[in-house]
């Protein structure tokens, strides 16, 4: 009977640390990118897309993304860009993992997302954030004015972090 009791211990020894490892492994990604400043990119790094989150004209830094390809995959980088002598330098202050733009039909959707809102005054009935990014079903999102996200995240101009948010409404807009 002590050594029964003796294998339990161990198996449930075994299974916390096999949980504690896998959550270490899902939340220890980080960008090697992060610090860096360009142009010129990274060597093997090809922007693919970005765009800037409004501000006023005048504004110095701003703030965006860019979804990049990497030597080791896709990132999506939070960005700080100051105009120095009329030239933009952007300065990369947080990422988030790969992305597969093909993976279980899902895509990621930048700059025509936004919260639900029934009396904004446009055809899609949402206020749109350029600062939110989301994760929707592409097929959705190809064939309706609105499509759910599934995950949503905000990108925070003062901590220059991704935060993550609710994506219980957040809806993202292929154009009515």
């Amino acid at each position: 009977m002590k050594s029964l009791k003796v294998l339990v211990a161990l198996v449930v020894i075994a299974v916390v640390l096999f949980v504690v490892v896998k959550s270490n492994q899902l939340t220890a990604w980080k960008s090697s990118y992060i610090g860096i400043t360009y142009p010129p990119s990274p060597k093997g790094v090809v922007v693919n897309d970005g765009g800037i989150i409004w501000a006023p004209v005048g504004t110095n830094p701003l703030y965006g993304f860019s979804y990049v390809t990497t030597p080791t995959g896709k990132e999506f980088w939070f960005l700080r860009t100051s105009v120095i002598n009329n030239n933009p330098i952007s300065t990369v202050t947080d990422a988030l993992p790969q992305f597969s733009m093909e993976k279980n039909g899902v895509v990621l959707i930048t700059h025509i997302c936004g919260r639900d809102n029934p009396s904004a005054q446009n055809e899609i009935k949402m206020d749109l954030d350029d600062s939110i990014i989301a994760l929707v079903n592409n097929d959705t999102y190809l064939h309706s004015d609105r499509a759910p996200a599934l995950q949503a995240w905000k990108g925070n101009q003062v901590t220059e972090k991704f935060e993550s948010i609710s994506p219980s409404n957040v809806f993202c807009s292929y154009g009515p």
